[in-house]
Formats: structure tokens, C-alpha cells, sequence
């Protein structure tokens, strides 16, 4: 099945170089859930928090350090920039023994119109942005941006390094996104790639740095690349205007931080992740994580876009048609 959808990718590149219409597959009312869509705002996505009512900014935050010991750290103040620079040195400073978990000590938070009583007076911190002035704090089952400039003066930060050991999670290299040019030149127009382990990216080099379609599967081991579609299939993205190497990129960072910015990324970290490893700012991918690209040396155009995406719909079509459901992280557009 696959040789078919590349044959017809193939002849698609091929009538895009010449200008002539595409053989595009018409979507089904499911397979038109996985399509790209426009990024939804979320003005309102607190309003039932409270009154939509925006939140007064300390313009004079403070923050000191009560103590710090080895693998644990204790701060307390609402100044963003101190405080985010010293999470970063805690984290480099045990990057190597551990894993770092903050929890946020206050009875409210404040985002941009709200303000939020917390329960029980302590949250789990799940990320911080080094270049904006927010937190990631779960309540309930939310995830919420706050502005820690934002926090009352007296919020407690407790930081501790949590050894790989006691979190059950091992420190892994990160996989490689280096795009090998030579090694490009000598694939053809359309190339397909056996299945690889994410951690072991750096064999596909080759392929990274043309735009294409990428599969991630959840397997035990390397699948038969002929057998399409495999049951673990979780997730068929595209990279139509970047490199495969940015998409597998901001995907990774996604799916092993609490970092938005690549929908498939954040789905895999929802539904692939385990809710105990969540509560650090950062993991290791699952080692049964597996990568397939299907890359393509073709002009940045539309029509060469609109070949390269009638791909992935085909291919999530596929899927759909043999399991009677989308693959896991597509759910979301």
C-alpha cells in the first residue's frame, strides 16, 4: 500500500512541475478532523475562573532566595526574570544526576484576567517561558498560563533535583536533528526510510533536510516497512513549507517539555506520556518511539505543498480504513 501512495505522490510531483492539476484525494467528514488548521485563540479560555476582568501587573516584583542545598532550592518572590534565571542554573547544575520538579506555594494565581484560588494552597509548576513572564501551572485538569509577575510577593517556589533512580526515568542522549546536505544529494526525487528509533535519529540524516511526511509509532521493535499501515501508528505529520528536521523537531520538544507549538507534539505528550513522569519540566522520549520519513526534493511551492499534503491525507486515510479510527495524535488539527 505504501508503493501505491508514493507512485502517486510521485506522478502529483510530477504534474506540479508541469503546471498541470493534481489527483488530490477527496477528504471524508473524519479524515477532515486531522487537516492543519488555523491556530484557535483562547481569549476566553478562563472565563469560567471568574469575571473576564484584566489583572493588575507588580511593576516593582521582588525575589530572594531562602535556601539552597545541594539538590533542593527554596525562593520565594514574583520577579520573572531572577527567578526564571535561577530555575535554569538549578536545572544545569543537576542536568546530569536528575530530573527537576517545581512546585508553586501560593493561595491564588493570576493570569492575564483572572484571579485563581488554588487548592489546597500548592501546585505542580510544568514549564516557564525564558523569554515571556509565564508559568505553566496545573489546577485540576487544567493547564494554565500564569504571569509571575502576576503572583502575590510571598509565592514559594520549592525546586528539587528528583535522581533519576527515585523518577524511574532514565537520561538519554537527545536524538540528533543534524541534516546531512551530501548525503541528501544522493537519494532520489521521492525517498522512503526503513523505521528508526527516535533516539536514533541521526540515521536518517540524510532525509532531514527536505520537506516531506513523517510517521511516529509506538512498537516493541523496528516494523516490516513494506507492512502499511502498523497498528502503532500514532501519528502522520507534514513538513510542506520547513525541513522534516524542524517539524521533528518542534515535535520532540513537544512531546518531552510542557512547550506548545507543534499540536501532534502536545498530543503525544497527553495520551503517550505517563502522568507521574509529567510532573518534571522535562523527559526523555519512550525508547519504543519510532520514526519514518518520506522525503521529497522539490521547490517550495504550493502545488508541490498540496502534493506532499494529499500524501498525508492518504496515509492517514489508510490507517482509517484499516483500523476504523485515526491514529492517536491526529485527533487534534
Amino acid at each position: 500500500m505504501i508503493k501505491d501512495n508514493l507512485a502517486i505522490l510521485s506522478d502529483n510531483i510530477d504534474r506540479a512541475d508541469k503546471g498541470a492539476p493534481l489527483n488530490l484525494k477527496s477528504l471524508s467528514g473524519s479524515a477532515a478532523k486531522h487537516r492543519k488548521k488555523k491556530r484557535r485563540g483562547d481569549l476566553c479560555s478562563l472565563c469560567t475562573f471568574g469575571v473576564h476582568q484584566a489583572q493588575p501587573v507588580d511593576n516593582d516584583p521582588e525575589f530572594r532566595i531562602i535556601a539552597n542545598d545541594g539538590c533542593w532550592a527554596e525562593v520565594q518572590g514574583n520577579n520573572p526574570f531572577r527567578l526564571f534565571g535561577f530555575f535554569d542554573e538549578f536545572r544545569t547544575r543537576h542536568e546530569g544526576s536528575g530530573f527537576t520538579e517545581i512546585t508553586l506555594h501560593s493561595e491564588f494565581v493570576r493570569s492575564r484576567f483572572h484571579t485563581i484560588p488554588v487548592p489546597e494552597g500548592f501546585v505542580r509548576v510544568g514549564g516557564y517561558g525564558s523569554d515571556s513572564k509565564d508559568i505553566l501551572v496545573d489546577i485540576g485538569e487544567n493547564e494554565l498560563a500564569v504571569s509571575v509577575d502576576r503572583l502575590p510577593r510571598d509565592a514559594r517556589f520549592e525546586i528539587r533535583c528528583v535522581q533519576s533512580i527515585e523518577a524511574g526515568l532514565r537520561r538519554r542522549q537527545a536524538p540528533s536533528f543534524r541534516a546531512g546536505k551530501l548525503a541528501a544529494s544522493h537519494l532520489p526525487e521521492i525517498a522512503a526510510s526503513e523505521w528508526v528509533r527516535m533516539d536514533d535519529l541521526e540515521l536518517l540524516e540524510a532525509h532531514l533536510g527536505r520537506k516531506g511526511c513523517y510517521m511516529v509509532g509506538l512498537f516493541d521493535d523496528a516494523p516490516d516497512s513494506s507492512a502499511f499501515p502498523e497498528s502503532g501508528l500514532v501519528y502522520v505529520g507534514i513538513a510542506s513549507e520547513r525541513s522534516l528536521k524542524l517539524r521533528l523537531k518542534e515535535f520532540f520538544v513537544s512531546a518531552t517539555t510542557h512547550a506548545p507549538g507543534h499540536s501532534g507534539g502536545c498530543e503525544f505528550r497527553r495520551v503517550c506520556i505517563p502522568e507521574e513522569t509529567k510532573r518534571f519540566l522535562d523527559w526523555p522520549i519512550p525508547e519504543n518511539t519510532f520514526v519514518r520519513l518520506i522525503s521529497v526534493a522539490c521547490p517550495k511551492s504550493k502545488a508541490h505543498a498540496s502534493a506532499i499534503h494529499d500524501l498525508e491525507n492518504r496515509l492517514i486515510g489508510a490507517f482509517a480504513e484499516q483500523y476504523s479510527r485515526l491514529p492517536l495524535c491526529n485527533r487534534r488539527g
